[in-house]
């Protein structure tokens, strides 16, 4: 799914039948499942299904009937959506987020030491990642030593130990991104 493709409400309640069928299923049987809360008409379930189609978000299969599928997993989509929503809203700061849902008060006790919990383990996945960043770097500058040494014969060894170096370089910053 294109990250600038929107589902609207109607549209995401068939997404929600058929990921929670989770099988494909004809118009028929989404129209069933939906009218357990909704009365839709035969031809708005074809309406959202075409929809839902042109946007890129189910594909159809003909066997005796059309059989449609989601194209995404509810749990991709859900963090598109999130990711969407913080960027909109709090300029893509989960911070600000946080710091939103804490002043007004819309988390419990339980919810705020769960997120200490899961930032704790985040943290120690950045100290993880530094710390191979820095053995990295020091093996990347042992090697680009030895390629000095060995003269015309280490070249090749050179661009190893250089492309080593990027890559250590790339993992600091991305661990310092995340804290």
């Amino acid at each position: 799914m294109d990250a600038n493709t929107t589902v609207s409400n109607a549209e995401l309640e068939i997404l929600e039948t058929l990921w929670s069928a989770g099988r494909p299923l004809n118009a028929g049987e989404i129209r069933n499942f939906l009218n357990e809360n909704r009365k839709w008409e035969r031809t708005t379930v074809l309406t959202l299904i075409q929809r839902l189609l042109k946007k890129g978000v189910i594909s159809q299969e003909k066997k005796e009937v059309y059989y449609y599928a989601p194209c995404v997993k509810r749990s991709d989509y859900v963090n598109a959506e999130m990711k969407s929503f913080v960027n909109k809203f709090f300029g893509g700061s989960s911070r600000s987020l946080a710091a939103a849902l804490v002043e007004n008060e819309d988390l419990s006790k339980e919810d705020i030491e769960e997120l200490a919990r899961k930032s704790m383990v985040i943290g120690e996945f950045v100290e993880t990642i530094n710390d191979i960043a820095e053995e990295t770097n020091l093996l990347s500058l042992n090697a680009s030593i030895e390629a000095a040494r060995a003269g015309e014969a280490g070249k090749g060894f050179a661009v190893v130990a250089e492309a080593i170096r990027k890559l250590a370089d790339g993992s600091s910053e991305a661990a310092s991104e995340i804290n």
